[in-house]
């Protein structure tokens, strides 16, 4: 998943993991230096797009 103003400058990454209790979830670090960790989507509000990669 890409956040951020557009997609020519994308500022943030996470990795959607699914739902958890119906709410979608990503695995994220939400600044600089922070741990991974599992955030609701909804964390970051300027969602831009996603990429489905499937083996």
């Amino acid at each position: 998943m890409f956040f951020g103003a557009n997609a020519s400058s994308p500022e943030h990454v996470g990795i959607y993991t699914g739902t958890v209790n119906g709410v979608p979830m990503m695995i994220n670090a939400p600044f600089t230096g922070a741990y991974t960790r599992s955030d609701p989507v909804s964390m970051a509000s300027n969602l831009i797009g996603y990429y489905h990669y499937t083996l």
